[in-house]
């Protein structure tokens, strides 16, 4: 009886781009044209390890690559909707106001802007300007926008 079949040719490089792109294991099985219990025979002796084990760790790298182009997009770009999400992800900020107090008074958190670089206060600023322009666009109760209403009522 002649030795077994050979190993199945899978590009390390590759595999790992794929765990980084948070691919399956039948993504990568199709990718590799193999099915799952050859993957996972490959990574236990390309590895050491189980699949899930090196996929957890490999795929670090392409939720470090995606963190990062996030905030590119945020600062870069100044996309307020992405500088939002980061700000509520990252810095646990929120769009509710808390009513905490004992006689259910408001209580408001206040912000030291003063601590602020120019770059940050510059973001900010540009943020309530296009705050400021899509509450203007966005229609009122009655289904007109504010840039009409305030034309219609100066023409009567």
């Amino acid at each position: 009886m002649g030795p077994g079949r050979p190993y199945k040719e899978i590009d390390k490089k590759l595999f790992e781009s794929l765990c980084a792109i948070q691919c399956t294991l039948l993504e990568m099985c199709a990718v590799f044209d193999c099915d799952d219990k050859t993957l996972e025979a490959w990574c236990k002796r390309e590895y050491g390890r189980k699949f899930s084990e090196i996929f957890r760790e490999k795929r670090r790298r392409g939720m470090v690559s995606l963190r990062r182009a996030q905030y590119q997009k945020a600062v870069d770009d100044k996309n307020t909707a992405m500088l939002i999400f980061l700000g509520k992800n990252w810095l646990g900020q929120s769009d509710k106001v808390d009513v905490t107090g004992i006689d259910n008074s408001l209580e408001v958190n206040t912000y030291d802007l003063t601590k602020l670089s120019t770059e940050e206060l510059n973001i900010l600023k540009e943020i309530s300007m296009n705050a400021r322009r899509t509450a203007k666009d966005r229609p009122n109760r009655s289904g007109t926008r504010k840039t009409e209403t305030s034309k219609s009522e100066s023409s009567e």
